[in-house]
């Protein structure tokens, strides 16, 4: 006890010491798991921020898409029955004027004028048409 009394000034400065060492470990440790968990909501958060802008990005490109499935369905709709008419007129036109038989007999069969210019006109009609020309 007499040890006690005579070095109570030092082990009380060394508990003090001690004390105020574990405060400030403590501190320093709380302030690293604030700034670290600070720093993970920012990263979240920028995380949420990007997700949202590729979500908007993904969702203008599927509206795109749709709008320009409909133009081309629109567009087809108007061209098909035009390119079918063309391409049956421009059949039964050939098949009328190549594969029909001539009224008289084919060694004195001659031809209107200007029917060889219709011939040719509907052969590239009809060229046309089956290759997709229109």
């Amino acid at each position: 006890m007499k040890a006690l009394l005579r070095y109570w000034r030092p082990i009380l400065a060394v508990l003090l010491a001690a004390a105020v060492a574990w405060w400030g470990y403590s501190s320093l440790q709380d302030y690293g798991a604030r700034q670290f968990e600070a720093g993970r909501q920012q990263v979240l958060a920028a995380d949420a921020v990007a997700t949202h802008a590729e979500q908007a990005k993904a969702t203008q490109r599927a509206a795109d898409a749709a709008a320009a499935g409909v133009d081309l369905h629109i567009a087809l709709d108007t061209q098909l029955p035009k390119i079918e008419a063309t391409t049956n007129d421009a059949a039964e036109k050939v098949r009328t004027i190549y594969l029909a038989q001539p009224a008289a007999d084919r060694a004195v069969c001659q031809r209107p004028a200007g029917v060889q210019e219709e011939l040719d006109a509907a052969r590239r009609r009809a060229n046309a048409a089956a290759r997709g020309d229109l």
